[in-house]
């Protein structure tokens, strides 16, 4: 499949200059650190942040997934969420400050067309593959690669393993880093899709195998 090189594809490479939290969303972020990190003792495990714009893309298996992102991650991030979700008393109120709606049920260009221009502006992108919540990983779409393609940015799989609760052994275990060329045909994206997937699904499995140890 065409794939990036080492550092990744040269044409039109995202910024990699953070932009700048405003003090609601600096207070909101350190507020979720506090819960995430201290209280269900969440850790990272292999997970490295790239030093520009990037796709996340890993398991959701709750609601709470898109919270500890902003928790973890250094870079600014917004989130492709199902737009019912944006009408639901305070959840859409913070919802406006980190997600894209996206309209369920149809291809919707125009959050991925939102999702590329966030990226462009040096803001992390986290495309959830399956596109709902779901404890079986089974086939994921390809809107993450998609992305990778159009933009030159990597994409960073991973899972979530673990329980939200206190201390609840959470963790966010990351993999290597998937570049995906410009020059990517529909082919070679799908071909890059499943392998996203099988990283993904690597990186969920090491939650079932620390259990039966």
């Amino acid at each position: 499949m065409p794939l990036g090189g080492q550092d990744g594809p040269s044409e039109s490479p995202p910024t990699a200059v953070a932009p700048r939290l405003g003090r609601c969303a600096r207070l909101c972020r350190g507020l979720l650190r506090l819960y995430f990190l201290r209280v269900c003792g969440a850790r990272l495990v292999g997970l490295r942040e790239p030093p520009r714009a990037f796709i996340i893309s890993m398991n959701h298996r709750s609601a709470l997934d898109m919270f500890l992102y902003v928790a973890i991650f250094e870079r600014p991030i917004r989130f492709l969420a199902k737009a019912e979700l944006f009408r639901v008393p305070l959840l859409g109120w913070l919802l406006r400050r980190w997600a894209i709606p996206v309209e369920r049920g149809t291809p919707d260009r125009s959050a991925l067309a939102e999702a590329e221009a966030m990226l462009g502006r040096g803001f992390a992108v986290s495309v959830f593959p399956q596109g709902h919540r779901s404890r079986v990983l089974g086939p994921g779409h390809g809107g993450a690669v998609y992305l990778a393609a159009r933009t030159g940015a990597p994409v960073l799989p991973g899972a979530i393993t673990g329980r939200y609760r206190p201390v609840g052994h959470l963790a966010v275990r990351g993999a290597q880093l998937l570049w995906v060329a410009p020059s990517a045909d529909r082919q070679a994206r799908r071909e890059a899709s499943v392998e996203l997937m099988a990283r993904i699904r690597a990186m969920a499995a090491a939650d079932r195998r620390g259990a039966a140890s």
